[in-house]
Formats: C-alpha cells, structure tokens, sequence
C-alpha cells in the first residue's frame, strides 16, 4: 500500500492514508474463473481506491489561482463524490456478496447430500460401542478426507446414537465438501472474506469521510454544507 508523503507547500492540506479494506488487491476473481461477484468487488474497489487518490491529489495540490476556501471546495467536491460512490455501489454490492453467500451455502448442502448406504445402523451401534480413544482412531480416515463411510451413517444423526461429537461431525463434512466440491468451498471462503471486508469498510467510512474534511476552513457555504452532511452521515 503506498505511503503518502505531507506536501511541503504550505497551503497544502496532508493526504490521510486510504482504507485498507477498499483496496483492490483484497480480491482475486481469477482464482475463482472470474467468479462474477468477486470480480464485481474487485472493480468497485478498484474504482474506489482511485477516488481516495483522487482526494489525496487536490489536498495536496494546492491551486495558488484559488483562494483558500475556493481549494478547500475542491476538496469537498471529491470526498462528496466518494460519498456518493460508496452509497451507490459500495452497499449494494455488500447485500449480493451476502446473497453469494447464502447461494453457494444452499449449492453445497444440495449437491453434498449424505444418504445412508444401508450400513448406518450396524456403524453407529459399533462406534457407539468403542471407547472415546477408539471412536477417534475410527474416524481418523474420514478426517483424512480419504474414507466419509462413517460420515454417510452419523450424518444428522442424534450424538446418542454413535458417540461422535457434533463438532467432529462437522469437522468430517467440511473435509468432505473440500474433497468432492474445492471450487464451490473455495468460493465460498472467497465470499466470506469479502464480506468481512466490506463490513470493516463500512463500519470506517464515516470516520474516514470525517477525516477528510475536518481541517477544512469553516467558510463558505459549500463547505460548512459538506461538513455538516459529514457529521450527518458519522452519526447517522
């Protein structure tokens, strides 16, 4: 990420260092053969690191032809843009990335259905009968992601009935999913992260939009306008 550097003129306002969470390289879409929703993100956090630039640009790049206030309103100028930007198509992009999310989940759970061979019964009764230390040796292929026999009998079954705790029988069908479905898992880690991101995105936007204009000159309508829709905006 690159580091701004205060101007030395002395009209000049310092840059303030951009979010990390908006920056494209949060994103790989061709890891997922350009999965349309990563790509998506990918753009837009494209576009919006450009505008953190762009406000970076005119705070240091002070116009001696401008007044004081006339530079600042440039500057208001581009923080309203990127404000705009951020409503328009930064949280719309939040609620499909969701919407992925559960997609690809409901894909998973359809396609990685686990029927019961016939076997179920007889497997459950046997591991039921083994000690703790023996259950685990037991599972220890299926963990391996090389034999899901006793995943297929303990699936959605009560813990009463074959001794295996839920969070091993969780455990066992992640690995299974990786097995038979590694893009659609791969994707769906994807998307997850994604929307990590863009939530710690916005919950620092309008701390971020705020420190773009509090150092602005409180003259002239158009700023002491943008700074009080920042304040808006912060606490709304």
């Amino acid at each position: 990420m690159p580091q701004y550097q205060v101007a030395a003129t002395a009209e000049s306002l310092p840059p303030v260092q951009p979010l990390e969470y908006g920056h494209p390289k949060n994103y790989d879409p061709k890891q997922h053969n350009n999965d349309s929703i990563l790509q998506e993100c990918y753009n837009i956090s494209e576009q919006l690191w450009r505008k953190f630039e762009l406000i970076n640009d005119v705070r240091r790049d002070y116009d001696p032809r401008l007044t004081l206030a006339g530079n600042h309103e440039r500057v208001i100028q581009k923080v309203d843009d990127l404000r705009r930007f951020y409503e328009k198509s930064v949280r719309p992009l939040e609620m499909r990335v969701a919407a992925g999310i559960q997609s690809n989940d409901n894909d998973l759970n359809t396609r990685g259905q686990l029927d019961d061979d016939g076997s179920g019964a007889e497997v459950r009764a046997v591991l039921r009968g083994m000690s703790d230390q023996q259950r685990m040796q037991s599972l220890e292929p299926a963990i391996r992601g090389e034999d899901f026999t006793i995943l297929r009998a303990i699936w959605n079954k009560p813990f009463i009935t074959h001794g295996v705790p839920d969070e091993t029988v969780q455990a066992i069908r992640e690995q299974y999913l990786k097995v038979l479905f590694p893009a659609e898992v791969a994707r769906g880690i994807a998307y997850r992260k994604a929307n990590a991101n863009l939530q710690r995105l916005d919950q620092q936007m309008p701390k971020f939009l705020a420190s773009l204009t509090h150092d602005l000159a409180p003259v002239g309508g158009l700023i002491a306008n943008a700074i009080e829709t920042n304040n808006r905006w912060v606490a709304g």
